[in-house]
């Protein structure tokens, strides 16, 4: 019984390690020395694609959608969308998810299980054709899961592509929450994140976030190793001449198919997910982000935070110059009496004092 205990300590020592040493391992290499910081706001890419940091941040759970099977360094599809999405310039209809935190619109074989170590945007290096709310080494293979749901009804639907507690190869625990919202109609795409900030790497410092095309020459990137990723963040990166985005509209979820799925020549997806068409869009109540966490280094403005209630200010009276008491003539003196000088004039000013309070949120690690 006691060697029996001995095995396991040493099994879970052994374990702990191995997740240290392979996070490492995969971002060894010139990283740089402190990264810059990253504006709220970026773009236009080539294309026109822009992106920002101060829009609502309104979480919508997929727990109630079809759950993609597990997998390590591997993707899984097609799954439908549900509609047609313009994406660069090209309409999609179906898409692949990625278990390294990347939502693909074609299949191009086993070089996306490959990926897992992620690089800056745009590259002509595989994975192309891709949106990445957090593209990183990250581990589905236990407690974690991916699930997508679409909501509402045409022409206003949004497919929500979710990973919920999954893991991260540097630094196993504790796990990190977050999504990709497709919309309908703008062609919007944002990314939330709901539970990044406890793991050590879920600020983003080892991860990848942006969209890039069809041939990886186009792209445009928000963060890379970065620690610019935060509990309440959502980035929209709004397609050309889209409308700047509201908060996430509230519907019913939409039945959808039942695909199989499928993977690349070396994965093998297990089950047949099925997607659930009962219950409403749920929220949960996190507070609206800001865009005071992110300086900027390229002295580009920063975007005007979402306007939250405020305490009203008195304004303070400026006070003006007052003319300053002039020295009156002096009598000459006479043997007799001498004029005495009048006393000096004073103003007397009192500033009215007012107090002012503000709120606001900020989130990266």
């Amino acid at each position: 019984m006691e060697r029996q205990r001995w095995l396991a300590v040493l099994w879970l020592a052994v374990g702990t390690l191995s997740c240290a040493v392979l996070g490492a391992w995969h971002r060894a290499g010139a990283r740089g020395s402190e990264p810059a910081p990253v504006p709220p706001s970026g773009g236009p890419d080539a294309f026109g694609y822009t992106y920002d940091v101060c829009v609502p941040f309104s979480w919508v759970e997929a727990t109630g959608g079809a759950q993609v099977p597990r997998g390590v360094n591997v993707y899984r599809g097609p799954f439908p969308i549900g509609f047609r999405l313009r994406f660069y310039g090209a309409e999609c209809s179906q898409f692949w998810v990625s278990s390294n935190g990347v939502v693909l619109f074609d299949d191009r074989g086993s070089g996306y299980e490959q990926r897992y170590t992620n690089m800056g945007i745009p590259s002509a290096d595989m994975p192309n054709n891709m949106a990445a709310p957090f593209w990183d080494d990250l581990r589905c293979n236990l407690s974690g899961q991916v699930r997508y749901q679409v909501f509402g009804q045409e022409p206003d639907r949004i497919l929500v592509v979710e990973w919920r507690e999954v893991g991260v190869a540097a630094a196993c625990a504790p796990p990190i929450t977050f999504e990709a919202l497709l919309f309908e109609g703008s062609n919007e795409i944002r990314f939330q994140y709901l539970h990044m900030t406890a793991n050590p790497w879920g600020n983003g410092r080892g991860a990848t976030v942006g969209i890039e095309n069809a041939n990886g020459r186009v792209g445009l990137q928000y963060s890379f190793c970065q620690p610019a990723v935060w509990d309440g963040l959502a980035i929209s990166f709004r397609y050309p001449g889209a409308a700047t985005p509201a908060a996430t509209r509230s519907a019913t979820p939409m039945a959808t198919a039942s695909p199989t799925a499928t993977g690349g020549p070396t994965s093998t997806a297990t089950g047949t997910p099925t997607s659930t068409a009962t219950g409403t869009l749920t929220r949960t109540a996190t507070p609206t982000s800001t865009c005071t966490a992110v300086p900027s280094a390229t002295g580009t403005p920063t975007p005007t935070p979402v306007a939250t209630p405020t305490a009203t200010c008195a304004v303070t009276p400026t006070p003006t110059d007052m003319p300053m008491p002039t020295d009156l003539p002096t009598a000459t003196p006479t043997l007799l009496a001498t004029a005495t000088e009048p006393p000096p004039r004073y103003a007397v000013f009192l500033p009215a004092m007012a107090a002012h309070s503000e709120s606001g949120r900020q989130g990266p690690d």
